[in-house]
């Protein structure tokens, strides 16, 4: 669980030179526009990623389930 929950906090923060985590849209942010701006990029395009592999776990899964149902179904009658 621990690192689901690093993982996720990974996702939306970087770590700066000092250690310490910094959002890539923290007004604190010493990066240039350009930077803060390719970084938004990568961190949008990481979230897409993951809810486009999850949509399609959810898809196999409803199949999945609807096969057995089907099989289930067929044995009984």
């Amino acid at each position: 669980m621990e690192t689901i929950k690093r993982r996720s906090r990974d996702l939306f923060e970087d770590v700066a030179p000092n250690g310490k985590r910094i959002s890539p849209f923290s007004p604190y942010d010493q990066s240039t526009s350009a930077q803060k701006f390719s970084r938004s990029r990568f961190y949008l395009n990481r979230k897409l990623q993951n809810s486009y592999a999850n949509e399609q776990m959810l898809q196999l899964l409803l199949l999945s389930l609807v096969k057995l149902f089907l099989v289930v179904k067929g044995k009984r009658g």
